[in-house]
């Protein structure tokens, strides 16, 4: 109690000072509340807006943002054809929808359009790649890869259905943008299309972004699409 009452003695001794400083307390408090929440209401209307513009909607499994990049094949929508119809037919989403296509149907589709071939490239990202182990399998084999034979095999089916030529390439990397970069060049295509990176934060961080350092690193004849 002795405590309490010489605080309150000493506020009611200063009371210029005392009251400057709950004045400063209630106008810093006050402004960081404000921008605050000027933040998250900018941020939300930025959202709002690049949706009811240009966004559009995206079906995807449920833990593809923290594992679908690397594991693309297991955490992808093997029954995607049923799922485009459900949309389809929603009563809500009908009436706003103007195209629904698979991001890997979209390449096939460009593809068709401009009556080109489609290299279908699956880049399998190792931490460490030992010369040794190189050495005893040979060349790696897209038919070895339980995730890129599902990819590279669908692809070669649909393909055939619509009349496009595509061929599958397969490597393995600890540098997926290097990679991507010298197999672009190597094999002379008019146009990379790549998927928007899906890494969380810390992935980014140590990793960094393989769509970032393509694009820093790609030729000016070669035209980069990201696909979201």
């Amino acid at each position: 109690m002795i405590e309490w009452s010489l605080a309150i003695r000493n506020l009611l001794r200063n009371r210029r000072r005392s009251l400057s400083t709950l004045l400063a307390l209630a106008v810093g408090l006050s402004a960081v509340l404000l921008f605050s929440g000027f933040k998250a209401n900018l941020g939300l209307t930025m959202l709002t807006g690049y949706v009811r513009t240009g966004g559009h909607l995206q079906v995807q499994h449920r833990d593809y943002f923290l594992y679908g990049s690397g594991n693309p094949s297991a955490y992808g929508i093997t029954e995607y054809a049923s799922l485009v119809e459900v949309i389809r037919a929603d009563a809500v989403l009908k009436p706003m929808i103007s195209v629904v296509t698979p991001v890997l149907r979209f390449a096939l589709d460009e593809a068709r359009l401009r009556k080109g071939t489609l290299c279908v490239l699956y880049v399998k990202e190792l931490a460490v790649l030992l010369p040794e182990a190189t050495r005893s399998t040979g060349r790696s084999r897209w038919q070895d890869d339980p995730q890129a034979a599902a990819i590279m095999s669908l692809m070669l089916k649909l393909g055939q259905e619509v009349g496009v030529d595509v061929l599958p390439v397969y490597a393995v990397s600890t540098n997926p943008a290097s990679t991507i970069l010298d197999l672009a060049a190597t094999l002379g295509v008019d146009f990379l299309m790549l998927g928007a990176s899906h890494r969380v934060s810390m992935a980014r961080l140590l990793k960094g972004n393989v769509v970032d350092e393509v694009a820093r690193g790609l030729p000016e004849d070669i035209q980069l699409i990201i696909h979201s």
